[in-house]
């Protein structure tokens, strides 16, 4: 696919896997964004990682040398909270939350009433799944009880994985959900990438879809979010995905480079 990088007005990118790989610059990735705040090209971070918050990446990337703040940045901890909040009354409802405490300080400062132990006494709405890095096997059975209850899952992403440095990985959100599917037949809902419905805040920017690309590392999450709505999209080699698994997907990106570094070559030569 022949795509116009000096066409893109706004610059959508993953962040684990993509710009850094733990606490390390991918290569490039620091000369691409001092290119877009001199060129003044909008830049936005997607994350489905939910065991950070807001303020969390707002350090890390500052740390890093990358200028970001809360206008820039969505996780899937908001895209989360974005989705009860249209869909639950928080004043009366309460929920049942799986998560780090970056995500749970998130939903307090949301003012999402929630508890992350069993109460027999409280009746809760749904029980809610993030990527918790602090999981423990009480956590899941509790979660299972009120699963076993009928009340609905919600999850923050569907991520099997997340990539470490020197290709490791751990367990991500969509792990934790599979398990407790396969303990209780429940139906999930996922509010992280490929949810179109995480973008909101970009379109209220004004940015429209043919103004966009989305740079990722994982084909069916950065890739499909794309792919299934309209969206250019660029797939790095430097997380998940790998040329082998981009020929056996149906799900295909725009461009399949090697780094960010290729996709910084690319923009300065067109």
């Amino acid at each position: 696919m022949n795509i116009n990088l000096k066409e893109k007005k706004c610059f959508v990118f993953d962040m684990d896997g993509t710009i850094y790989l733990g606490d390390k610059l991918i290569d490039g990735t620091a000369e691409l964004f001092q290119y877009f705040i001199e060129e003044d090209i909008h830049y936005f971070f997607l994350t489905n990682n939910s065991s950070k918050s807001v303020k969390d990446y707002i350090i890390k990337l500052n740390n890093l040398g990358i200028k970001a703040d809360v206008s820039n940045i969505i996780t899937s901890s908001i895209a989360t909270i974005r989705h009860v909040e249209k869909n639950f009354d928080i004043k009366e409802h309460q929920f049942f939350l799986i998560g780090t405490p970056s995500m749970e300080e998130e939903f307090k400062k949301a003012g999402i009433k929630f508890i992350t132990e069993r109460e027999d006494t409280i009746s809760i709405e749904a029980v809610i799944v993030g990527f918790d890095t602090t999981l423990t096997y009480q956590k899941l059975m509790d979660a299972s009880y009120y699963l076993k209850r009928n009340n609905m899952l919600i999850a923050t992403n569907c991520d099997y994985a997340c990539p470490l440095p020197g290709g490791e990985v751990t367990p991500d959100c969509g792990a934790i959900v599979s398990l407790l599917e396969k303990t209780i037949d429940c139906s999930v809902i996922f509010c992280g990438k490929p949810n179109l419905s995480i973008l909101e805040p970009i379109f209220n920017e004004g940015f429209k879809r043919d103004e966009m690309i989305i740079i990722g590392d994982r084909i069916y999450t950065d890739i499909a979010l794309g792919f299934e709505n309209g969206i250019d999209t660029a797939l790095v080699f430097t997380g998940e995905a790998t040329p082998e698994s981009v020929i056996e997907s149906e799900v295909k990106p725009g461009l399949a480079l090697k780094s960010i570094e290729d996709l910084y070559k690319l923009l300065k030569e067109q």
